[in-house]
């Protein structure tokens, strides 16, 4: 047999009636060598065995067909039960000798899980962030090529050479129809939009999160071993063999891509930077704006804090950024210290990696609604990092025209009270700058976690009079402050009513003494009964 092999020829060797034939690697994809096998799936109804290698020399060329169960590869398809032994073969490129229907209904059917369960282990590791991520349809490819390379490595020149070699870019646009395909139906669904090649606007909230998906692809990769066990009944010529064409390419030196290696450095955001690869900050003020910035002065806020001011030239004129930090430790007892004190009251986020995201999607949805805060400029993976525009300005606590900024504070409060109906979640002074006259929410860590609206309040408030500070100006701050509330939000006078609870003065008693609260309760009682 010196020419490519015909259906009747393959058919012959196995000696069943195919329901399907999938001819498949390096001589479909293009990289073959005079000597390479010629490889095929051969599917067939009822056969016993459920799956086998059969092996056939032709002249000087080897037939590798590997023989299977229709039901058991339509659960590999489905489930990946049998560790995609058979079904990752359609992740790469393919030609259907028979029955070409059922063959890319399945490849679909594969694919369209394959997106699924990717997006489940993003949701797992970024959490919210997710929804703002642009996914290329590639990365659903390359993620699932190296999740079976890291699975089987012999696999790895073979993926380099299909995807990279001299076919790639075709290769890479056939493997990727049905994945768009599937993103396609899923955009139908409501699950996911598809523009210009990339997943957007993916709706986390239905897109499965349990741990046991992280737990399926350990499971997996065994199954694979599994059933390659399963599938290899062959003689000891054929064996060696294939261990010295596998040496042989092995040896062979190849550089694999660095989005092959790690799929994820090709995910993106629209809005701002984001990388999850661990740059230095110069390098990370060049990724955001252009190569000419140039960091010029870095300073930690203080000994403690987990903010950074970064100045940067850009074409001779100085900006200035803060650099966030989220870090797992240092500020996880603070947290989980409140969480503790108010706990069955008010909930915290104490996770550094959700506290992070509540305040990036915090500010993003402020800012789109027309709200002052910082504009977000990068995300930083690795170290956990936002970076953030600097307000030039006063904090409110220290801002001189104290019922003017009260007032504005107040009112800006209302409105995301009135437009939002969620909680801010951590509003002292301290976390206001007065810019421009104009008050600046900058710390939003705990944004949205639930509808406690009176803590906003309280906490706003009651924080304005901690460890002896302005007490003289009592009645001043809280008419200010709830006058600017009630004026943006007059439909929210019952949660006045609620925001001297017991569970608030519990709260900052230890800070506040009781005749400070006193009076704060009368200030609020006189403007109830004059609203």
């Amino acid at each position: 047999m010196s020419v490519e092999p015909s259906l009747n020829d393959i058919i012959s060797v196995v000696g069943f009636e195919p329901y399907a034939v999938i001819q498949y690697g390096s001589r479909v994809a293009g990289y073959a060598s005079q000597d390479s096998d010629y490889d095929y799936i051969y599917i067939v109804d009822g056969y016993k065995p459920r799956i086998r290698y059969v092996y056939r020399r032709a002249g000087d060329i080897y037939l590798s067909i590997l023989v299977v169960d229709r039901v058991f590869f339509e659960e590999d398809i489905e489930t990946g039960v049998h560790g995609e032994f058979v079904a990752g073969r359609l992740y790469g490129v393919y030609k259907p000798l028979y029955n070409r229907e059922y063959v890319e209904s399945m490849e679909f059917m594969l694919k369209k899980r394959a997106v699924l369960e990717e997006l489940s282990l993003l949701k797992i590791k970024y959490g919210g962030f997710l929804r703002y991520m642009k996914i290329p349809l590639k990365y659903f490819l390359l993620s699932r090529l190296w999740k079976r390379i890291m699975a089987y490595p012999p696999v790895r020149y073979s993926y380099y050479k299909m995807f990279y070699g001299s076919r790639g870019a075709e290769n890479f646009r056939l493997a990727l129809e049905k994945f768009e395909a599937a993103c396609r139906e899923y955009m139908e669904e409501g699950l996911l939009s598809l523009v210009d090649g990339y997943v957007v606007d993916v709706d986390v909230s239905r897109v499965p999160s349990s741990p046991s998906e992280v737990v399926k692809y350990l499971v997996r990769g065994l199954s694979m071993y599994y059933t390659h066990g399963m599938s290899a009944s062959v003689g000891i010529d054929v064996f060696l063999d294939e261990l010295r064409s596998k040496l042989s390419r092995g040896g062979e030196s190849i550089r694999i891509p660095r989005e092959l290696e790690n799929p994820e450095i090709t995910l993106s955001m629209d809005r701002c930077f984001f990388t999850v690869e661990d740059l230095d900050i110069e390098s990370i003020v060049k990724s955001i704006f252009g190569p000419g910035a140039r960091v010029i002065a870095i300073r930690r806020k203080g000994l403690l804090s987990s903010l950074s001011l970064v100045d940067v030239d850009l074409d001779g004129g100085v900006k200035r950024l803060v650099v966030k930090k989220f870090p797992l430790y240092s500020s996880l007892l603070k947290w989980i210290w409140i969480f503790t004190w108010l706990y069955g009251y008010k909930y915290f986020e104490v996770d550094p990696t959700r506290r992070m995201f509540r305040e990036f999607h915090g500010l993003f949805m402020l800012r789109d609604r027309g709200f002052k805060v910082p504009k977000v400029y990068g995300v930083v993976w690795p170290e956990r990092l936002i970076i953030e525009e600097y307000i030039e300005g006063t904090r409110l606590d220290k801002y001189d025209d104290t019922e003017d900024g009260y007032l504005k504070y107040g009112y800006l409060i209302g409105r995301i009270h009135r437009e939002l109906g969620v909680s801010i979640g951590d509003t002292k002074p301290q976390n206001v700058i007065i810019s421009g006259g104009e008050p600046y929410i900058v710390d939003l860590e705990q944004f949205g976690l639930d509808t406690n609206l009176e803590w906003d309040l309280g906490e706003a408030m009651l924080y304005s009079f901690i460890l002896g500070r302005r007490w003289g100006e009592v009645e001043q701050i809280v008419k200010s402050f709830l006058t600017g509330y009630l004026s943006a939000c007059g439909s929210c006078i019952d949660v006045l009513e609620r925001i001297l609870s017991p569970r608030i003065i519990i709260a900052f008693a230890p800070l506040v003494p009781l005749n400070i609260i006193y009076r704060i309760r009368k200030s609020i009682d006189r403007l109830l009964l004059s609203s």
